[in-house]
């Protein structure tokens, strides 16, 4: 069964629901209500794709935790929430597929055969898919998707996104990442980021 996580959830309600899961949590810069600038204080005259969706501070994966009381000291009022990828403290892997084109995951799922059932949450832009893996996965990208692995980390709902829109998150259960995308994935394929 899967339960969608109402908007009219807090951020560190949110937050602390995905901790619950044993799943890592950074707080990130939100989105200003008011003017919807980023709560970092820079404006992003360059680009405005990081807004409201860079985590708080330079150390953040070490900040990352599952731990509802420094989830509580460290909130601030107005962050977006995100999920940590990478090694989860089971053990496991955390990896997401975020889809921005899906004609592009259509032919990835073609290539490689279809994805089962999992958590997933919509962003303004696209999907989310969130599988475990038992092997570390790196950040890449193939123009459309990309796949969050170790030192990556995806906003996620009820967090505002910089046009406006709210990202929604789903619960549910963590699936298996099918060992054919694992083996691509850890192919080398697209290009590395950094983020």
């Amino acid at each position: 069964m899967t339960q969608t996580i109402a908007p009219s959830q807090s951020i560190l309600d949110a937050g602390l629901a995905i901790a619950a899961r044993g799943l890592l949590v950074a707080w990130c810069y939100g989105i200003r209500a008011a003017d919807g600038m980023c709560t970092c204080g820079d404006p992003h005259t360059t680009t405005r794709k990081s807004m409201g969706k860079h985590p708080r501070g330079a150390a953040w994966q070490k900040r990352a935790t599952s731990d509802p009381q420094k989830l509580r000291d460290h909130y601030h009022e107005g962050d977006n929430v995100g999920i940590v990828c990478g090694e989860q403290p089971c053990g496991r892997h955390l990896v997401c597929i975020d889809e921005d084109d899906e004609e592009k995951l259509t032919e990835l799922v073609a290539e490689l055969g279809a994805l089962p059932e999992t958590m997933q949450g919509r962003s303004p832009r696209g999907r989310r898919l969130f599988f475990w893996s038992h092997e570390e996965i790196k950040n890449a990208s193939l123009g459309g998707v990309d796949i969050r692995g170790t030192g990556g980390f995806v906003v996620v709902g009820p967090s505002l996104h910089y046009s406006g829109a709210y990202y929604t998150e789903s619960a549910g259960e963590i699936a298996e990442l099918p060992e054919a995308w694992l083996a691509r994935f850890e192919g080398g394929w697209g290009l590395d980021l950094q983020r």
